[in-house]
């Protein structure tokens, strides 16, 4: 194991905040309890509003500096239910 002990001790901050059933909700949606796995929820459409894909991108995004464009993580989708996001991206935003 790596010795850290030359590493500056550093603060933190925590916080704790309140679940609300609407969350709740949405985490079911993608995590059902009998799913092994993340899956897209039928409703996605519904749920992809500019302000849902910008907690999205908030959540799991980045910038492509390279190629000035934007990246968003699907690595836990199946091909089929990217396949969904890129229809809904195209007919909704033309993307």
């Amino acid at each position: 194991m790596q010795n850290l002990s030359f590493y500056a001790p550093t603060g933190a901050y925590t916080f704790i905040t309140k679940t609300l059933p609407c969350f709740t909700e949405i985490a079911i949606a993608f995590y059902p309890l009998n799913s092994a796995r993340k899956i897209l929820p039928l409703n996605i459409a519904n749920l992809l509003t500019p302000v849902g894909l910008g907690a999205w991108f908030g959540d799991d995004g980045n910038t492509r500096l390279t190629s000035g464009g934007v990246h968003i993580s699907t690595e836990s989708f199946t091909k089929e239910e990217c396949a969904i996001l890129c229809d809904i991206f195209w007919n909704k935003w033309g993307i």
